[in-house]
């Protein structure tokens, strides 16, 4: 019934980084291409200087062949060397020789030579270094008219995007970063020890990457190999890591109904994430009080203080914060917020004292599915209508702790597929953590004593014959 809130259009901004992306790709393309082409095909055979002296050695090395004349090394250029015959080659060792030198090259780059046994002339070392620009150029041409088809398309669709969209609250209370888990460490760590051996191996590789020796293709091979295990290794865990945090997650929600749980002292102060509202939990209700908001806070840090440390001026430095920020005018908070940020709860109040009855609430059960880390969050939900309470922006949203699940069972609170979600939790984390695989990183499922529906899916379809929410 609520829950929508306008917010700052996320695929907006991806399509613009991907058309900047590409605009710089398709620029940095047309300038090699014309470099390329310019440098290359201007190329005139007048502009070709030759050296003269006896051939004393010929060997190849990779794709080129290296000539020695006069003690000096000159290397003919791989486009050229790919035509050479490599018998008659060889025979020009001890001959008198005329080189030509390639005048856009490298100190020693030659395009040709000239002896009484075998040539490659001048004019056809030319020839072949613009035949293979065409090529080079036809390649590059296709590339960027691709990159340039691209850069529209995303250009296209950016410029179609709306800067505002509707957001649904329950999506974006799950956008928080989320602390990797044991098993995903573990496990990432393994997969990473092939990738420092590929680092150590590419160091040598580098060193005789100039050298015809051997060793450049073992090191090569040794650092390819390295890269390869990292990726099987990684895809090879994956079910591995799933399947511990299925068991991580069913373990700990299985103490929610633990003895143990049951025996301990809880807290009945519950946060709505929904509207960002405190409420203590009693029998007949949910209840507003301002110092709830307070108490809630002590509750989570009052663990962490340092021994012997007052807790009563932590809570009067809390409310005095509370209190600030409440009676700070919105535009100033708007300006100290990021432009993605939104503040879904904003305009939410009730007076104080109000009690929010559970049979007027509605209660049901919403889950947010995720492919790693901290499975399955559980919300006890409310569906309220829009004339119901309506200074509250958005439904209920409690996310279920301990101490909320202990108060349900107390005072045997409604909650809608609350019992069917728990008993059934391995078999939906089973069903449903497998988004990674899907493309997505998140799947929400209502719950309901009519069965389950999984939400924000375009054709919206029901699972169990659910009816329709009212």
């Amino acid at each position: 019934m609520r829950n929508v809130v306008a917010v700052p259009n996320q695929k907006r901004h991806t399509h613009k980084i991907l058309a900047i992306l590409l605009g710089i790709i398709f620029v940095l393309m047309t300038a090699v291409l014309v470099i390329f082409s310019v440098n290359t095909l201007s190329l005139k055979v007048e502009d070709v200087q030759e050296v003269y002296g006896t051939i004393t050695d010929v060997r190849k090395r990779q794709s080129a062949y290296i000539l020695t004349m006069e003690g000096e090394e000159y290397r003919l250029l791989p486009v050229v060397a790919g035509e050479a015959d490599e018998d008659l080659i060889q025979a020009i060792i001890g001959q008198s020789a005329t080189l030509y030198i390639y005048p856009q090259g490298e100190d020693g780059d030659i395009l040709g030579f000239s002896t009484s046994v075998y040539s490659i002339e001048k004019e056809q070392g030319v020839k072949l270094l613009k035949d293979n620009a065409v090529i080079g150029c036809c390649i590059f041409g296709v590339i960027t008219i691709i990159s340039l088809a691209f850069e529209i398309f995303y250009l296209v669709k950016f410029l179609k995007e709306k800067d505002i969209v509707r957001g649904d609250v329950f999506k974006l209370m799950n956008t928080r970063q989320l602390i990797i888990s044991q098993p995903r460490q573990h496990y990432l760590k393994l997969s990473m020890l092939p990738l420092i051996f590929a680092l150590v191996f590419m160091v040598p590789m580098c060193i005789y990457s100039e050298t015809e020796s051997a060793l450049f293709y073992v090191f090569l091979g040794l650092f390819l190999g390295c890269v390869l295990g990292c990726i099987i290794l990684m895809l090879s865990f994956l079910p591995v890591i799933r399947k511990k945090e299925i068991e991580m997650a069913d373990k700990a929600l299985d103490t929610l109904s633990s003895e143990e749980n049951f025996n301990a002292e809880h807290n009945n102060i519950v946060m709505d994430v929904g509207n960002l509202l405190a409420y203590s939990v009693e029998s007949n209700g949910l209840r507003y009080r301002e110092e709830n908001e307070v108490d809630f806070i002590v509750n989570a840090i009052k663990n962490d203080l340092p021994e012997g440390e007052g807790i009563e001026e932590y809570r009067a430095m809390i409310r005095e914060g509370i209190r600030e920020r409440k009676n700070s005018p919105p535009e100033q908070s708007k300006k100290a917020r990021r432009k993605a940020d939104v503040n879904y709860a904003e305009g939410s109040t009730l007076v104080e004292e109000t009690l929010l009855p559970y049979e007027e609430l509605n209660l049901t059960t919403k889950v947010c599915f995720r492919h790693a880390n901290d499975l399955m969050d559980i919300f006890i939900c409310s569906n309220l209508r829009e004339e119901q309470f309506p200074t509250l922006k958005n439904d209920i949203f409690l996310e279920l702790t301990y101490d909320l699940y202990h108060y349900i069972k107390k005072y045997n609170i409604k909650v809608e597929g609350l019992d069917y979600c728990l008993e059934n939790r391995k078999t939906l984390m089973e069903k449903y953590c497998k988004c990674f695989s899907s493309g997505k990183e998140f799947v929400y499922v209502e719950f309901s004593d009519d069965g389950e529906e999984q939400l924000f899916k375009e054709n919206k379809e029901k699972i169990k014959n659910k009816k329709n929410l009212k």
